[in-house]
Parts: C-alpha cells; sequence; structure tokens
C-alpha cells in the first residue's frame, strides 16, 4: 500500500476500534458531513433496513451504526481488510468491472465505487434494489436510469423505480 494511504488507514483504524472516532476519512476522497446529514434523514424517512453499497468506508460505518445492515461490494484487498476489521459487516471482495453474483433485494443500493467507471456498479444496482443513491453524480451516469424518479424531497442523488 502506498505510504500516503498507509498512515490514513491505521490513525483512523486505531480510532474506530476505540471508537473515539467516526471517520475514516471525512471530506477527503470520501462522503462529506452535508452529504451524511441528508443521507442520515433519508434513512430515518425511508424504511430502509438492509443496505447494498459499492465501496465501502466511512459511509459503511456509518450506516452500520444507524443499524443499517451494509453488504459492500470492494475492489481494493486492504480496504476491504480493514473495514472488516473495524466495522465487521460483510464484504463481498471482487475484481473491477467482474461484479460478484448475489441474490435478493436491497431496500437500497449505495453506489460510490469504484471510482473510475462505475456503469456496471449502477447496472448492477438496478437488478439488487429499487431505491439508488449516487453519491457523485456524472451526467453519463446518471443517464442509465433515465426510466428511474429523482426523490426530489433529498436533493438529485436518489432515484426510484
Amino acid at each position: 500500500m502506498e505510504s500516503y494511504i498507509r498512515w490514513a488507514v491505521d490513525y483512523y483504524e486505531k480510532a474506530l476500534r476505540a471508537k473515539t472516532s467516526a471517520k475514516i476519512l471525512w471530506d477527503s476522497r470520501s462522503i462529506h458531513r452535508k452529504d451524511w446529514l441528508v443521507l442520515k434523514k433519508f434513512f430515518k424517512e425511508y424504511p430502509i433496513k438492509t443496505v447494498l453499497e459499492y465501496g465501502c468506508g466511512l459511509s459503511t460505518e456509518l450506516m452500520v451504526l444507524e443499524g443499517l445492515k451494509v453488504t459492500s461490494l470492494e475492489t481494493i484487498k486492504y480496504w476491504a481488510d480493514t473495514c472488516r476489521r473495524v466495522i465487521g459487516n460483510e464484504i463481498i471482495l471482487y475484481e473491477e468491472g467482474n461484479l460478484p453474483y448475489i441474490e435478493g433485494m436491497f431496500d437500497i443500493a449505495f453506489v460510490d465505487g469504484p471510482k473510475t467507471k462505475r456503469t456496471k456498479s449502477i447496472l448492477h444496482a438496478i437488478e439488487h434494489s429499487n431505491i439508488i443513491y449516487l453519491h457523485d453524480l456524472r451526467p453519463t451516469e446518471v443517464a442509465l436510469l433515465d426510466n428511474w424518479k429523482i426523490i426530489e424531497k433529498y436533493g438529485n442523488h436518489f432515484y426510484e423505480k
């Protein structure tokens, strides 16, 4: 692992284990506080119990702390291993571009990763959820949800069938 990432992983892993911090990387290659506040409000107002998450990290920890059952799909082994140790949710490691076969539907799909191309992740999420949250909005990816409607009360990141 590259040294500029290793220090952050080590630092936050210790803090998370001690429960002295709930921030893997607040506002730095991660979910921002303002995004989390909207998500938290959404989780309280919608009957969300299960989440299929593309990527893992701070968002995973925060959703687990809200009592949600989170299944994360992750492409980076050291990050998956760290989140398994710290958070303890189900994490399925896969090779980027080859999303794993999974069964069932989830209340919401949280699409964050992989950071490069997420088209396959979005298409996968469409098959496994009736609500999708796109963490980063990219016009070409939003176009994949043409038949979905925006849940406007929460901004333009939430879509439902």
